[in-house]
């Protein structure tokens, strides 16, 4: 057997640069498959931005990580008769008279019967503080022993499975320090007592994300030792706009952004998208199709609907199971 290796032809390339060329040509198309846009809409399909390395601004509540199909919201005050059955609910608003809890003005336990029918169903409840509608606690109960008791009554009362803050008021430090320290406290409570309790915070968003106070309060949060397991933006829909959906996806990209860098891991398990609608046409059956579609590719972690009732046929779409 000949030891020595026959010469190559001229114009031949070696083995070792067949071989890498192979290997970038593989990689170029996985590559190349991982972009393919989504359909219906090519927009929606834009490149997730990778994690920055920086010091995390919130920490997440491991049970953020699980996808939640879609969260019907429950406008308390305005509900009546029957509530369809949905993957989970949010219930809202709990506002304040100092460091009394209330229902917009209506005693604390004013809607226990329907928080308790929503039990019944043996999905997943939540309750909203906060809200466009009235102060929350945390701005008007100054004490912070006395705001922790009102917390706690509200949690007591209700059960919920996790506590949302619809945050209108983020300019505000003190309120901030004030919300902040009474949710770490009640987590503690809650880890201690052998479970965990999941805290979102819904709040708006433009095509620029969220503003630079609600980043901010996002980190006074954090600092406080707080976990904060989701942010819910609410994006509102321009009555009769044909760029409704453009926007509620620039909203969204630019939001995973922003908390990408807090986060220093990919976002989307830990954002919440919620288009506002003016009307209920605003919202087509084709429209809620993307929505899923979106939700699905990138593990977004919340989808929701507020403002219009939205046509049965795209509440069917929203709310069915996901595969």
């Amino acid at each position: 057997m000949e030891s020595a290796s026959r010469p190559r032809p001229v114009g031949t390339p070696s083995r070792a640069l067949v071989t890498a060329a192979a290997t970038c040509l593989v990689a170029a198309t996985g590559a190349a498959l991982w972009l393919l846009p989504a359909e219906p809409l090519p927009e929606w399909a834009a490149p997730v931005t990778p994690p920055v390395a920086a010091a995390p601004a919130v920490a997440v509540a491991p049970k953020a990580e699980r996808t939640v199909p879609y969260v019907t919201f429950i406008d308390a005050i305005r509900a009546e008769g029957g509530i369809s059955r949905a993957p989970s609910y949010l219930v809202g608003h709990v506002n304040a008279t100092g460091c009394l809890p209330t229902w917009s003005g209506l005693p604390a336990s004013a809607k226990k019967p329907l928080v308790s029918s929503l039990h019944k169903t043996g999905r997943p409840v939540a309750l909203s503080f906060g809200g466009p509608q009235g102060a929350e606690l945390a701005a008007t109960c100054p004490g912070p022993a006395r705001l922790l008791r009102a917390y706690r009554a509200v949690l007591k009362a209700y059960r919920p499975e996790s506590i949302d803050f619809e945050v209108t008021d983020s300019a505000d430090a003190a309120t901030t320090t004030r919300r902040a320290v009474a949710i770490q406290r009640l987590q503690e409570e809650a880890r201690r007592a052998g479970s965990e309790l999941l805290v979102t915070m819904t709040l708006p968003a433009t095509r620029a994300g969220l503003s630079l106070a609600d980043r901010a309060m996002l980190k006074a949060t954090r600092a406080a030792g707080a976990e904060i397991g989701r942010v819910n933006v609410l994006v509102p829909f321009a009555p009769g706009r044909r760029d409704n959906l453009r926007a509620l996806a620039d909203a969204a990209h630019a939001t995973n952004r922003q908390l990408t860098r807090m986060l220093d891991r990919p976002a989307w398990p830990h954002l919440g998208l919620t288009p506002v609608l003016a009307g209920p046409d605003d919202l087509t059956a084709a429209d809620a199709k993307t929505l899923v579609a979106f939700q699905t590719r990138n593990s977004l972690g919340e989808l929701s609907v507020r403002g219009a009732t939205p046509a049965e046929e795209v509440s069917q779409i929203l709310t069915a199971p996901r595969q």
